[in-house]
């Protein structure tokens, strides 16, 4: 990828990167798509399908402190062309950078509480221990609204086998109710530890979205989790109306989410095979 001018902001092993948008089709090159199933270079169906990154716990808390401090790496980064021109497109971007990305953690910042509390809500609690007894039009009603607050894209509860008890989206044709979701990452994570953060696609939906789930306990006991998805539109129309190019990455260079909707889960250098994402 060729940038005249590039701000970086790290924290982790995920960073936000801020650059000059190319100025016309074919100047330039977006990250590499592969065809060659034996060099997979963009990340392609399987990534697509399999969910790509998790953001292992505590990583969006750090992306919040850390911009709330200013604190973190900002780099320059490609060739920068002599002249006042350059100079100033690199101050604009280091700049812009922090509202890049104050854009997306505020977004995170909304919604990370809202499985915190849910998990010690007694609906939920209630609703587990029946586990599927019967319908839970209440509750289905209840994370409807609260989803509709949150500007969640959905809400919902699973059971410790896996299995979605309860959604906000459970009176349509899409419903998550009875949908099993003991391979997702994020509930095995949420299950093992407490908590799980994962950006990926749906399962149903097949739309790209950042999954934030809270393991429900009962005096000690696992009961389930509760999970709030959250699609980041709004976040990658407020930067396409930058001008710039804006995307972030996680440890192995996968675009997860863009100003460029072409690049996302293109992967800017070839990825291994190890590098094959949890589902």
């Amino acid at each position: 990828m060729r940038i005249s001018a590039q701000a970086v902001f790290a924290w982790a092993d995920f960073r936000i990167t801020l650059a000059e948008r190319p100025r016309a089709k074919g100047r330039g090159q977006t990250p590499q798509a592969g065809t060659d199933s034996g060099s997979p270079g963009f990340a392609g169906r399987e990534l697509l399908r399999e969910a790509v990154a998790r953001l292992r716990d505590g990583r969006w808390v750090a992306v919040v402190v850390a911009l709330a401090f200013l604190a973190g790496v900002i780099a320059i980064a490609g060739r920068i062309a002599s002249g006042q021109a350059a100079d100033n497109l690199r101050e604009t971007a280091l700049a812009a950078l922090p509202l890049a990305a104050g854009t997306l953690t505020g977004e995170i910042e909304k919604q990370r509480l809202v499985p915190l509390v849910l998990a010690r809500d007694d609906a939920v609690r209630g609703a587990l221990r029946r586990a599927g007894k019967m319908k839970e039009k209440a509750l289905n009603d209840k994370l409807k609204s609260i989803a509709g607050d949150a500007s969640a894209s959905a809400i919902y509860i699973i059971d410790t086998a896996g299995i979605a008890i309860s959604a906000s989206n459970a009176d349509e044709p899409a419903s998550f109710v009875g949908i099993d979701y003991n391979f997702r990452h994020y509930f095995q994570e949420a299950m093992s530890k407490g908590a799980a953060s994962q950006y990926g696609l749906g399962t149903i939906s097949g739309r790209p979205g950042l999954y934030l789930a809270s393991r429900v306990d009962d005096g000690g006991k696992p009961l389930g989790v509760a999970v709030l998805k959250v699609e980041l539109d709004g976040v990658e129309a407020n930067w396409r109306s930058s001008g710039f190019l804006v995307f972030i990455t996680d440890e192995r260079g996968v675009v997860l989410a863009t100003s460029q909707p072409d690049w996302r889960f293109r992967a800017l250098a070839p990825l291994s095979a190890e590098d094959t994402p949890p589902a």
